[in-house]
């Protein structure tokens, strides 16, 4: 039976106007960079952008050429043989034509480092020399958990470094390099990883680290010390040690794995700490990232030795939780990368119960398609990769299924033909297709569901809670739907892209603001019309900065980018000037057909008698006519 899967195709947008009739690529929806207002000033940001050259920002990443107004190259974010990439060095924009992404310099250090907002801002205002506050400069306690945070950084740093000095020492290390080569680790992956080794009598911690300036109350604060009836003692002993690291590399945590000692627990993590929260950490991501965008999946497996034996297969998107469920704070982290996700679990009771949970998670993540990888029984990734090569793992990767197919065919493969058998299969199938939040696919589920137990699909519908509820929760109400922001008349876009290319046409504007229709389209143009008025010159990214629609954001930007891409423009300045006017055309003669549109409806309500609604209603038709006739195309 095949089951209704997530719609991942791409839809085509469509045409912004007549003077700029392309086709336009929808793409996923675009990282616009906005500051948060209390901590960066937004002129800051503006002014570091301004300074900050993209292409060579982005040059540092990727071998761009010059073409036309722009520069080409192969897009980082994704893998092709043919550049696809766009930068336009004026208006401080970058777009991939075939994946989508764009946005400015901010977004792409965002996307390429995996690293926060606030992060990126600092490290481009030390490369531009614009000084950015720090963040609760007024503020002692924000100014306390920082130097906290830098202070934990730093113990790990330094931990990491002590634990691979005593793997790398032939007599201390020789417990662990021995497990690694039971295991067929090789040296370049172990360095890579930054694998290291505490000893069963110790590692010399809190002496190394207090030489080091680490004192022993931030190591304890870090998780490296614990605190017993003796005292301070090291928390990791005769362990494998894993360094756990944020998606730009710094560590905030570490895994231990025994292979030396009695200690009952084979694998123990550092406690969760101001820097560590182990639902919102993957490991192996700071490895992964390029991985990812290379092959467009991550594939989530359970342990770190999974995810290190993967990579050294050759499987470079791999990553792991760390010793948790999968959390929405990691789908989060991950739809950043892609929204491809393969689940691999063990094929026991407990995997099961962890697919079942990844379920409830993965719906709240529309956007997302997750898939199950199944191995063969008793095997894990690492054992197989190692047994039965790269090019096995990758088969079963493009057997995987669905999560939610996965699920009700584990549930079905179990029923057999006695009637009671098929009642508990409906009462254990009902929790899973009850977590399914989309009307549709829940629907076809359910058809199909009941067709394979010979029931009426109004009975399963009873035992999930009625065909009416959309909530995936049980008995929870759905949140009413926001108001959507409607969409933008092509002429008010037409007009705004224009604009945005030839800023001279701004002459134009002024005298049809008040007859746009669309809110964000007004503030876009108030916003270049005063940035012209006062510097003759206008900044693409505030003026985009009022439009909240992401697709609408990638459309322009898509536009802007062809533009760039040739030597010149295909419209000459004076034409420009000649669309403008057609455009403020439309948006007036709109404008009065919605004003004429209330009058007949206020007319009506109150009774107006036929003749004086013919009188009044003439007034707007004279006005349509004298617009129509003011200024035409070419005129």
């Amino acid at each position: 039976m095949k089951f209704p899967g997530k719609e991942t195709g791409r839809s085509r947008a469509r045409s912004t106007c007549p003077a700029f009739a392309r086709s336009h690529r929808r793409g996923r929806a675009p990282k616009v960079s906005k500051a948060p207002l209390a901590s960066i000033p937004e002129e800051t940001i503006a002014r570091i952008r301004s300074r900050a050259q993209i292409a060579d920002v982005v040059g540092r990443f990727v071998k761009l050429k010059r073409t036309g107004r722009s520069y080409k190259g192969l897009c980082p974010f994704h893998s092709e043989r043919t550049p696809s990439f766009s930068v336009d060095p004026e208006k401080q924009l970058y777009h991939c034509f075939g994946c989508g992404k764009g946005g400015d310099v901010f977004s792409f250090l965002m996307e390429i480092e995996g690293k926060p907002f606030p992060e990126v801002v600092r490290d481009l205002g030390r490369l531009t020399g614009v000084e950015v506050p720090e963040p609760g400069a007024d503020d002692p306690e924000a100014r306390r958990r920082q130097r906290d945070r830098e202070a934990l950084l730093r113990a790990n740093a330094e931990a990491a470094r002590i634990y691979q000095s005593r793997l790398a020492d032939p007599s201390l290390g020789r417990p662990a390099v021995e497990h690694l080569r039971g295991r067929g680790i090789e040296g370049r992956t172990a360095r890579a990883f930054g694998l290291g080794y505490a000893p069963l009598g110790g590692a010399g911690l809190l002496r190394a680290l207090q030489a080091a300036g680490v004192g022993a109350e931030v190591a304890e604060r870090a998780g490296l010390l614990g605190r017993g009836e003796r005292g301070l003692y090291e928390r990791f002993r005769g362990r494998l040690m894993v360094p756990i690291r944020r998606p730009d590399g710094t560590i905030v945590a570490f895994g231990g794995r025994r292979v030396e000692g009695e200690h009952p627990a084979k694998y123990i993590n550092s406690p969760e700490t101001p820097l560590y929260h182990k639902s919102e950490v993957l490991f192996g991501l700071d490895r992964a990232r390029e991985g990812i965008r290379r092959t467009g999946r991550a594939v989530i497996v359970e342990g770190y030795f999974d995810v290190i034996a993967l990579h050294q297969a050759g499987v470079t998107e791999a990553v792991a939780t760390c010793g948790t469920a999968l959390t929405e704070g990691h789908v989060r982290l991950l739809s950043r990368y892609t929204r491809d996700l393969y689940l691999v679990f063990d094929g026991d009771a407990a995997g099961l119960r962890a697919a079942e949970r990844s379920q409830e998670v993965l719906e709240g993540f529309p956007a997302v398609v997750a898939r199950v990888v199944v191995l063969p029984e008793g095997s894990d990734p690492d054992t197989f990769v190692r047994s039965a090569g790269r090019e096995a793992f990758e088969r079963c990767l493009e057997e995987a299924r669905t999560l939610t197919e996965f699920l009700l065919e584990r549930a079905l493969a179990q029923v057999g033909h006695a009637v009671e058998e098929k009642v508990r299969a409906a009462d254990q199938l009902a929790p899973i297709l009850r977590r399914v939040r989309d009307p549709m696919r829940r629907r076809l589920y359910v058809q199909q569901v009941a067709e394979r137990l010979g029931m009426e699909t109004a009975e399963l519908w009873r035992r999930i809670g009625g065909e009416g509820r959309r909530s995936a929760g049980h008995g929870r109400a759905t949140a009413p739907a926001q108001p959507r922001t409607p969409a933008i008349p092509a002429s008010e876009e037409a007009l705004c892209l224009l604009a945005l290319e030839h800023p001279h046409v701004l002459e134009e504007v002024e005298a049809v603001l008040e007859s746009l229709s669309h809110p964000e389209v007004r503030a876009a143009l108030e916003v270049l019309l005063a940035a012209w008025k006062d510097r003759g010159a206008v900044d693409v990214h505030e003026a985009m900065a009022r439009i909240s629609d992401a697709e609408t954001i990638a459309r322009w930007r898509e536009h802007l980018a062809r533009s760039a891409e040739r030597l010149e423009s295909s419209i000459e300045p004076a034409r420009a000037v000649e669309y403008a006017r057609t455009y403020a055309q439309k948006i007036h003669l709109a404008a009065i057909d919605r004003e004429e549109a209330r009058l007949r409806r206020r007319l009506a309500l109150e009774g107006v008698p036929a003749e004086e609604r013919a009188r009044k209603l003439q007034a707007l038709k004279e006005r349509k006519r004298q617009i129509t006739q003011a200024r035409p195309l070419g005129g």
